[in-house]
């Protein structure tokens, strides 16, 4: 990212399998090229972390997943999407029954964010 031209916008995101509480994570977050994009987003939704290891009920504080950006983007908010969906069994005398589920072991992180044209 040092190499690339000084004025191109830069995203980088993914599962970096460190929490925010790791040196890894500390070092892409204060290096003064990027920036956690939940440090700075407006509105902030995030009632677990980003892993959950296929389990519904787990809740953590531990975001493993990020999106940095550059300074050239103004983030209006940020969000872990702990969405999951039902799937429904029939027992024998008929009677439906439903379990949470999740499509991943992480859940997903969005942003809205827009390029800055105050710089």
């Amino acid at each position: 990212i040092k190499d690339m031209p000084e004025k191109l916008p830069v995203i980088l995101s993914g599962d970096f399998n460190v929490d925010q509480f790791n040196e890894s994570y500390k070092l892409l977050n204060t290096s003064g090229i990027l920036q956690d994009s939940f440090d700075k987003a407006e509105f902030v939704y995030n009632s677990n972390g980003t892993f959950n290891n296929f389990k519904v009920d787990n809740w953590t504080n531990r975001r493993i997943d990020h999106i940095f950006l550059t300074n050239d983007f103004k983030v209006k908010k940020y969000g872990i999407l702990t969405d999951t969906y039902q799937s429904k069994t029939k027992k024998n005398d008929g009677e439906e029954t439903y379990q949470a589920r999740t499509p991943s072991d992480h859940y997903p992180v969005m942003i809205i964010a827009e390029i800055r044209t105050d710089k």
